[in-house]
């Protein structure tokens, strides 16, 4: 029941995510000024680092839905993934000021939970449950 809800949750994040993303490119969000300056800085890289690293997390809560061992290794590439591209957007853009205090204490625990998801993925990988 754990895997389903955890997998569950991370599609349903990933949605979120990109229903976000296209409310902003579309204009149709209320962006700050440090918001708008920010989705400026942001080049044809960016995008496709992100967007891997959705895919991958993607593909880590699918491998693990059907319990396989591939997604303890795609799990940890996410979240270093997700690590490098945050510690790259603090040093290169104005990330930490259009994210504001909420959204950099969002990131923290989605970090937090996603080391959580692992540890608990490798558990399984352990005990012979993921295949």
């Amino acid at each position: 029941m754990a895997v389903w809800i955890i997998s569950t949750f991370y599609l349903l994040s990933i949605v979120s995510t990109l229903i976000a993303l296209a409310t902003v490119l579309s204009g149709n969000a209320g962006l700050t000024p440090a918001q708008q300056q920010y989705f400026a800085s942001l080049g044809p890289l960016d995008y496709l680092g992100n967007s891997l690293a959705l895919l991958i997390s993607a593909w880590a809560a699918i491998e693990f839905f059907l319990l396989r061992r591939a997604a303890v290794r795609a799990f940890v590439v996410a979240l270093i993934m997700n690590l490098g591209l945050t510690a790259f957007h603090l040093l290169a853009t104005n990330w930490r000021e259009a994210a504001g205090g909420s959204g950099v204490a969002t990131v923290m625990l989605s970090w937090i939970i996603s080391a959580a998801v692992l540890l608990y993925a490798r558990k399984l990988e352990r005990d012979g449950i993921l295949t």
